[in-house]
């Protein structure tokens, strides 16, 4: 679902969206209606956000900026957006709910040990960051740089790290009371080193893709994880 201007002007919660295909030349040269001209205006926000707010931070970043690579002005930018914070909570909203809640549903909805749970989140998790780098490491790099401001952005990406957190929490709790887990670790504990792992393991990919072999690191971490557990 495309955002609209209403959805991001209110930082109203969307539906969780598909992948999010970028504009081409070819798409673009088309005739369009009102409305495929509206979703590729938005989707050229998107990408040219995306990218700015990566490569340079969300402060860092203008509305002029952003307009300037997605090909439109100023104005044809606030036409759909209202404030570049809203953009920015649309955005994040869209990430969490493909990266996170939707991976969470699909693996509680089938019969699986904690450790299956465990395992089968990291790599659906792997899957996406593979096609789509740039959004996980937007959620990673705003998770810094809105660290501790007490804003709306911070909240958001507090309770977005805070369902990955209690989705594996919950896990390691189920695996102790199994026995499938024989860690004394308390599980809290456990899984801020999941999520700190999955932090720097991203910015590791990122910096060093080229050098990086992603099967092996993920491996390394699926091991590692599970070994602390064991």
């Amino acid at each position: 679902m495309p955002i609209s201007r209403s959805d991001v002007s209110k930082g109203a919660p969307r539906q969780p969206a598909k992948a999010r295909s970028r504009p081409t030349a070819a798409s673009r040269a088309r005739p369009r209606t009102n409305r495929e001209s509206r979703e590729d205006s938005v989707e050229r926000i998107y990408h040219s956000a995306l990218r700015l707010f990566v490569q340079q931070g969300y402060r860092s970043t203008s509305i002029d900026e952003i307009a300037a690579g997605a090909g439109l002005t100023k104005g044809g930018v606030y036409f759909y957006i209202s404030k570049k914070e809203h953009l920015m909570a649309q955005m994040l909203d869209d990430i969490a709910a493909r990266y996170i809640d939707a991976v969470i549903a699909r693996i509680q909805a089938e019969e699986m040990t904690a450790q299956e749970r465990l395992v089968a989140f990291m790599h659906s998790q792997v899957s996406f960051a593979l096609e789509w780098p740039e959004e996980v490491l937007l959620l990673v790099m705003a998770s810094v740089e809105f660290s501790k401001s007490g804003d709306m952005l911070t909240k958001k990406i507090d309770e977005i790290y805070g369902r990955m957190r209690s989705f594996i929490v919950q896990t390691i709790e189920e695996g102790m009371a199994k026995k499938v887990f024989k860690t004394k670790l308390h599980p809290s504990a456990a899984a801020s080193f999941y999520v700190a792992t999955h932090d720097g393991m991203m910015l590791e990919w990122y910096r060093r893709a080229a050098q990086t072999d992603g099967p092996e690191l993920v491996r390394v971490f699926r091991e590692a994880f599970l070994r602390v557990l064991s």
